[in-house]
């Protein structure tokens, strides 16, 4: 996936004059604070991020990039709608779900091996005290 930078000072100056704070813009794009905040600091995002904010900004996301576009720009600049935007992150999303899922899996593996090992512990601690029960003159117990 292609990583675009948006200009920090566009974005910024965007949000001033529309009034958006970090928190009601992240609200309206449907993106976390924390992707708003790292974009105000000039961190790389997807496509879709900037599409996303794009739309909500009332600008394209080449005036997001702070880019000059010529005609023969403007001819190979793929417009993206909001439905192939938000397609686009749902599948990001399901990939990120079954990504989670996996993990999940991985860890219910690991408590279900912590859980049987814990089990087979107790379960030779009891024989062993069992065993001394029956055998008096060997082990702990003394009669």
């Amino acid at each position: 996936m292609v990583s675009i930078i948006i200009n920090p000072d566009i974005l910024r100056r965007l949000m001033d004059q529309q009034h958006y704070t970090n928190a009601r813009l992240a609200e309206e794009t449907k993106l976390s604070e924390g992707t708003v905040k790292r974009l105000l600091k000039g961190c790389p995002t997807t496509y879709v991020t900037a599409s996303l904010l794009s739309m909500t900004l009332g600008v394209t996301v080449d005036e997001l990039i702070g880019g000059e576009t010529s005609a023969s720009d403007q001819e190979e600049t793929v417009e993206m709608t909001a439905e192939e935007a938000l397609k686009m992150l749902e599948k990001l999303y399901l990939d990120r779900i079954s990504d989670l899922k996996a993990v999940i899996v991985r860890m219910s593996r690991e408590f279900r091996v912590a859980v049987t090992i814990a089990v087979a512990l107790m379960a030779f601690i009891c024989f062993l005290f069992a065993f001394d029960v029956i055998n008096p003159n060997v082990g702990w117990i003394k009669r």
